[in-house]
């Protein structure tokens, strides 16, 4: 379990810069596609299988990292997820204030950039 949690972010970390151009590329959805909710993290009963290449947003729409290690309970269910920041720091978040949007790849910590610890984006 941990050397495919390590492989993820390993793998995660590599793609960190070329994952905001992908983002805005799935964001755009075809006319045909019907867009769902993001769902909270806890309520499935395996990690989605993409979630270890998603960049992390805050509550208040900002890119603040990306999917480091996800935690599992015994039964497989998860549990919560490290979040890697830029700076090199790390923030474990349960995974009841994690939400994932599965067709964009998307994951938001339900956390605003206070309480993540980073500094807000300058304003124009």
């Amino acid at each position: 379990m941990k050397a495919i949690l390590a492989a993820l972010s390993g793998a995660g970390l590599l793609f960190y810069a070329a994952a905001s151009a992908e983002i805005s590329k799935t964001a755009q959805l075809s006319p045909n596609m019907e867009r769902m909710a993001p769902m909270v993290l806890n309520g499935y009963s395996r990690f989605p299988r993409n979630i270890g290449y998603a960049p992390v947003y805050d509550l208040d729409g900002h890119r603040v990292g990306l999917v480091k290690t996800l935690d599992a309970d015994p039964t497989g269910k998860p549990a919560a997820m490290e979040i890697w920041f830029p700076t090199g720091r790390t923030l474990t978040v349960t995974a009841s204030n994690i939400g994932y949007d599965e067709q964009q790849n998307i994951v938001t910590a339900g956390l605003t950039d206070a309480e993540l610890g980073v500094p807000p984006p300058p304003e124009n």
